[in-house]
């Protein structure tokens, strides 16, 4: 992302504020990160590396700029074949589901179907309140839900 100080603009102030936004995004990605198991390698495009530091660009990140003065990371959805360009990738991703997702404010949806945590279900994802969407079908999660996410859709 390009971003000039002009400081005599006001919409210069918003771009250093996006800047520090993606930057804490992608931060809160690597740690979510940190905590899976990818055996398949489905997470390679997430990285520091100076060719992979805009997670917007990441495999199952989609970032959009949908009525506010930010681009976030507003869909996370890490699909062991999500396309047909993932071939080979034939292993879910495994591991624990980690609460670096809290720190992305402008989540709305997140899908983490058909991978296999074999874990707790995650009880902070009830404070994710910015939530619109979460498929967690085939995930080999169990526990109690959360009584904060409300009614489930069929």
């Amino acid at each position: 992302m390009e971003c000039y100080d002009f400081q005599l603009v006001s919409g210069g102030v918003r771009c250093v504020e996006r800047e520090r936004e993606r930057e804490r995004e992608r931060e809160a990605l690597a740690r979510f990160k940190k905590g899976l198991i990818d055996e398949s390698g489905i997470l390679s495009s997430w990285g520091s590396e100076d060719s992979k530091k805009d997670c917007c660009k990441w495999k199952g990140v989609v970032c959009s700029n949908t009525n506010t003065n930010t681009t976030s990371a507003r869909v996370i959805a890490l699909l062991p074949w999500y396309d047909s360009n993932d071939y080979p990738y034939t292993e879910p991703l495994g591991g624990k589901i980690s609460a670096a997702l809290l720190e992305l404010h402008h989540l709305t949806n997140l899908d983490l179907s058909m991978n296999e945590f074999d874990d707790q279900f995650p009880q902070f994802m009830g404070s994710m309140q910015q939530l619109e969407h979460l498929n967690l079908f085939g995930c080999f999660l169990h526990g109690t839900l959360s009584p904060q996410l409300g009614p489930a859709d069929t």
